[in-house]
């Protein structure tokens, strides 16, 4: 049975993968000229969501980074 810790890893790795798997789609998805013209703001809205919970999981890293010895001298 893995630690409670092992399983929100888990989860935060399968969900961040599912987020880039999405954008990858919605952006070749958004190429479509007719699917742009319909849903070009949604998929736009979408990109800059998934852009800032990138962004929220990399300012992440760097603020936990340290806390792993092999990393803390920077």
């Amino acid at each position: 049975r893995p630690a409670p810790g092992d399983r929100l890893h888990a989860a935060v790795h399968r969900a961040l993968l599912a987020l880039v798997v999405l954008t990858v789609v919605t952006l070749v998805v958004g190429t479509v000229p007719t699917v742009a013209a319909r849903w070009g703001p949604a998929l736009q809205a979408f990109d800059a969501a998934a852009g800032v919970a990138f962004l929220v999981e990399y300012l992440a890293r760097l603020w936990a980074a340290p806390a792993d010895p092999r990393y803390a001298d920077g």
